[in-house]
């Protein structure tokens, strides 16, 4: 997958902003993924089970009670006390827009940004965490989150082709905007640094990009390939909810500074075929 060869390049130029947006998007094409086998699966359009409603709640109060629990260390103090300002700082990171932003969050989108937190609390933060005695909810926190995940890729609120394009639209914006944010960072062509760091940042989705229109264009000729009407994995059979078509075959092909193409990524199908599964599908 694109985002597994992209994230550790990322990581090499410690560009925190680009990996920490990887792996959003990583998550999300995960839930596409889901989503599209319970639409190839006309049985499974059915609402998301019970217990992940009671389990929502669960976490939701979890997550309360790290912010609570947080506060409460720094309770008392001036704000000239070192203790006060790691506190700030710790929920600044986990909470940027406060913890309702997160409990109020669709089931998928939620999983995404508690995955995504205590992936922060077990590295980056660990030291903090421990500080202010939050191992035992961390803990708990990644076993519901496990859980959580497990649930949401059992279920979704009735499944239908709209679903479906909307989960692979937003995947295609998430891969835009790791687009912008490798061109905003690297932008100075003069500069070798930025050539290279920009060039080794855009090689793994360039060749994926090239890897779909390939595919696209064997399909169009008839050939049995990965996606295609003759593959296991085909989301091609007539459905009356299907529109067909790809969402904005207008759409134009962005490119980087030193003038190479990168790709039409609104639309990967724009030239006949028709969407991939997710964003930027995998090929086996």
């Amino acid at each position: 997958m694109v985002y597994d060869r992209l994230e550790p390049i990322a990581h090499t130029y410690n560009d925190t902003t680009l990996v920490e947006h990887i792996g959003k998007a990583r998550y999300h094409d995960r839930d596409t993924r889901a989503l599209e086998n319970h639409w190839s699966n006309r049985n499974s359009r059915s609402p998301y089970p019970q217990e992940l409603i009671e389990l929502d709640n669960t976490v939701d109060n979890v997550l309360t009670a790290i912010r609570d629990i947080a506060q409460a260390q720094a309770a008392g103090y001036s704000s000239e006390v070192p203790i006060v300002e790691q506190v700030d700082e710790f929920l600044t990171e986990l909470y940027p827009y406060g913890v309702a932003a997160v409990t109020s969050l669709p089931f998928v989108d939620q999983v995404a940004a508690v995955e995504a937190m205590v992936d922060k609390m077990q590295n980056g933060l660990q030291s903090t965490v421990e500080t202010l005695g939050l191992q035992a909810k961390l803990s708990q926190l990644s076993t519901l989150i496990a859980e959580y995940r497990d649930l949401v890729n059992e279920g979704s609120s009735v499944v239908n082709f709209t679903d479906v394009r909307a989960a692979r639209s937003r995947g295609q914006l998430y891969l835009r905007e790791i687009i912008a944010i490798i061109i905003g960072h690297y932008y100075n062509s003069e500069d070798p640094a930025h050539n290279q760091a920009r060039d080794a940042l855009l090689a793994p989705i360039l060749e994926q990009l090239d890897e779909l229109r390939r595919i696209t264009r064997s399909r169009r000729n008839g050939a049995s390939v990965p996606g295609s009407e003759d593959s296991p994995d085909s989301d091609n059979s007539p459905d009356p909810e299907s529109p067909g078509g790809s969402d904005d075959p207008s759409a134009p092909a962005l490119s980087n500074p030193s003038g190479a193409p990168v790709a039409n990524i609104a639309s990967p199908a724009a030239d006949g075929g028709s969407a991939p599964p997710a964003a930027l599908r995998s090929v086996e």
